[in-house]
């Protein structure tokens, strides 16, 4: 491979052959930045949010990266990585013509990020018609049991994954217009082996001698004869009847071993995975060669289905969701030659993610069902039980943070301007952005429950069979409908002061705005007076309640030196701004009061009244009843 000499920037090309030869876990093209130096692994907490590869660039942030897909942004603006990649699309490796990861020095054109740079190109058509086929498959035949598995004696699931397309390009007019398009299937099944610790026969009826640790008998809210402590049983006649009804939702022990144990139930529910993806790129150039135009579109659809712990959709046990996933990424541009060394290019683009996930059990009444009072009956997010925690025991009810929707969006637009004299190859740039996002992204919208050691009965089961809740807590519906303004403008020069020694320098000056609620439902306080903010039209303080950046100047300057055939020094300078980080949402001023009433009740003690009984139910709320001041 030849030694790049010419620039600064740190990094690596990984072109055609190498997309096509090299394996890849899933057929992400995305791995292959783990050729290039000073990239790792992303830590657990961000690998585990989805399939899409998450990586480190030099000890920065995976979400930190900056994507782009025929010099378009092709990053999405989620507030908390729920559409499982930090990127709206990620095309076939047999799509790809070559992408290049730039990790640090990189030259003024690119900003917005202090992470690497990631720039991937759709193949163009040619004057011959070419195309490809493929199929790679993984069959359970290959695979061996889990260790639960075996532990429990169980059979091994399936595991089978089918990945399959095809590519075309070529001529609509020879010499003049140019097609390419691709499509690739994704299809996953896979059992997982999910363990679980659910209540015994005995503990469901109300026998809890399995359980270590000594148990209270004497509590004020505990009826009298209710609890015989000595021999750790709640009495039948005194079993809650909605507890009752609960309790039956956990399946019985199916691992071996005698009495009350942890991870004593093991699931191999069926995760299903399929994706649907397909890009389609037209290149036309006109009469005397000097002009051309492009347009670029692709699509990516993923449907998701996990499998909760406990089997049952409404028992779930875990955070397993349904998720719909729609990513979509379209660019235009044209680029024209003004003589032999002036060089032209815009671009028009646009990104939308959209990711919706839900717990199995969404638009089921189970409240009803099972008799829980006091959550609201709302269509857009109303199923199952509240997510409800029990001391020692996995815990029963859908997920927190579900149901979950987020639709991102991008427009951008830009000019770049290339001017090549002499020795000195200049490039000056202007972007015009607007990112927005919308979103429901809220905890306990179904209800909160927990059961804790320590309270009322000394045991946080025994005192779900009583139906003596240590908290409750319940979030109201809002929905933030947010966006940013962004300004972006470059200037560069590589100048070449000796055959073996190029000198890049430039200066890059961003401005973005604080995100705006369209609605101006935002809040910040003050921590020093205590003084409440609430967004109004004016300034951008006004409507966002946070005062604008407006100093962000990145110089950059690097030189690459060839003092020997095959030795090249690089060194480099550069002032990086992150614009947004894009994990969570609890920082949201669209996420405070009084727009969004988030309450709970705790218990503190077994001297305190229980925060929640079955008999009562949730307590009313609405922001009229919600002291702001709290």
């Amino acid at each position: 491979e030849l030694l790049q000499t010419q620039s600064a920037d740190i990094g690596n090309v990984v072109d055609e052959r190498q997309v096509r030869d090299l394996p890849l876990l899933g057929r992400r093209y995305s791995e292959l930045a783990f050729l290039t130096p000073g990239v790792v692994a992303a830590a657990a907490g961000i690998t585990s949010r989805g399939e899409d590869t998450f990586f480190n660039a030099n000890g920065n942030y995976a979400t930190w990266n900056n994507y782009t897909l025929d010099g378009a942004d092709n990053n999405s603006f989620s507030t908390n990585l729920q559409e499982r990649s930090p990127q709206v699309v990620q095309p076939p490796v047999d799509a790809l013509q070559e992408f290049k990861v730039q990790t640090r020095t990189y030259s003024a054109e690119f900003g917005k990020a202090a992470g690497a740079v990631i720039n991937a190109s759709i193949k163009q058509g040619t004057n011959r018609f070419r195309g490809s086929a493929f199929e790679f498959f993984r069959d359970e035949a290959f695979n061996a049991n889990t260790w639960d598995n075996n532990r429990a004696s169980r059979p091994k699931g399936p595991f089978n994954q089918h990945i399959a397309g095809g590519t075309l390009g070529g001529p609509v007019f020879k010499g003049k217009t140019f097609f390419f398009g691709d499509f690739q299937a994704t299809r996953t099944e896979r059992a997982l082996s999910q363990t679980a610790t659910v209540p015994t026969a005995l503990m469901r009826a109300g026998n809890l001698s399995e359980l270590t640790g000594a148990m209270v008998a004497s509590n004020a809210f505990v009826p009298a004869g209710c609890v015989d402590a000595v021999i750790k049983v709640i009495a039948a006649s005194c079993i809650d009847p909605v507890a009752a009804k609960l309790v039956q939702l956990y399946p019985l022990p199916n691992v071996p071993g005698a009495g009350f144990f942890n991870n004593n139930f093991i699931s191999n529910g069926i995760l299903n995975n399929d994706i649907n993806q397909f890009d389609i790129r037209l290149d036309h150039n006109f009469g005397a060669g000097r002009d051309n135009v492009f347009a670029r579109y692709s699509f990516q659809q993923n449907d998701r289905s996990e499998p909760p712990v406990l089997v049952d959709p409404v028992a779930s046990g875990d955070f397993s969701s349904n998720y719909l996933i729609r990513g979509q990424n379209a660019v235009a541009g044209w680029s024209r030659v003004f003589g032999s060394s002036l060089f032209s290019e815009f671009r028009g683009a646009y990104n939308r993610v959209r990711s919706d996930a839900v717990h199995p059990s969404f638009g089921i009444d189970s409240d009803a069902q099972y008799g829980i009072k006091g959550v609201p009956k709302d269509p857009r997010f109303y199923g199952g039980l509240p997510n409800t925690t029990i001391g020692r025991v996995t815990r029963l009810g859908g997920p927190f943070f579900r149901p979950q929707y987020q639709t991102s969006q991008v427009f951008q637009f830009a000019e770049n301007l290339t001017w090549t004299k002499g020795r000195h190859s200049m490039k000056f740039g202007l972007e015009r952005r607007r990112d927005l996002v919308t979103y429901i992204d809220l905890r306990s919208l179904n209800g909160e429950l927990s059961f804790n050691d320590g309270r009322y009965t000394g045991f946080g089961f025994g005192d779900f069979l009583l139906g003596l809740a240590t908290s409750q807590r319940l979030t109201l519906f809002h929905q933030p409908d947010l966006y940013a303004d962004g300004w972006q403008v470059y200037a560069q020069d590589s100048w070449r002061v000796r055959d073996n020694l190029t000198v890049n320098y430039g200066v890059r000056y961003e401005r973005f705005t604080p995100l705006f609620d369209r609605a101006n439902k935002l809040t910040n306080i003050d921590p020093g007076t205590g003084q409440v903010y609430y967004a109004k039209d004016g300034s951008v303080f006004d409507r966002s309640l946070i005062h604008p950046d407006t100093n962000d100047i990145a110089p950059r300057v690097g030189l690459s030196w060839n003092p020997a055939s095959r030795l090249v020094v690089r060194a480099g300078y550069g002032v990086f701004y992150q614009q947004s980080d894009r994990y969570g949402s609890e920082s949201q001023l669209g996420l405070n009061l009084p727009q969004l009433v988030d309450a709970s009740i705790t218990a503190n003690s077994g001297a305190e009244a229980p925060a929640f009984t079955f008999q009562q139910g949730f307590v009313s709320l609405t922001p009229a009843t919600v002291n702001p001041t709290i």
